[in-house]
């Protein structure tokens, strides 16, 4: 797997190196490109950061936080440690969390929704 575009590669069966300690948010350090992962996987990328969050915190808001904030330069470096990882993102109490990603997720389906009809 790499966080870029492609996202998933290709498949192994290979059983040495898998990561299974999920969820997780996948970051690739080189586009800020991040994605949410919720099965074992084989990581194909040395750029790619592994997120946990905190048992209190709702995986999947942070990963939307991180998806829509870029910091695209026109140099081809490492950005988790320079610049991304002093990002403060907002943590609202839980019951807020849940509430806002219910809600993108139904945003996102209407989305999906209106695509398929075109």
């Amino acid at each position: 797997m790499t966080a870029g575009k492609s996202f998933i590669i290709g498949y192994t069966n290979e059983t040495k190196g898998v990561f299974k300690d999920v969820p997780v948010i996948i970051f690739d350090d080189f586009t800020t490109d991040s994605k949410f992962v919720d099965f074992p996987f084989k990581v194909k990328s040395s750029a790619m950061k592994i997120c946990h969050v905190k048992d209190d915190v709702n995986i999947q808001y942070v990963c939307q936080f991180m998806s829509i904030t870029r910091l695209i330069g026109d140099t081809h470096k490492r950005y988790w440690i320079s610049e991304y990882s002093k990002i403060p993102i907002p943590v609202p109490p839980r019951a807020e969390q849940d509430r806002i990603i219910n809600k993108v997720n139904e945003l996102f389906q209407m989305l999906d929704s209106i695509s398929a009809e075109l």
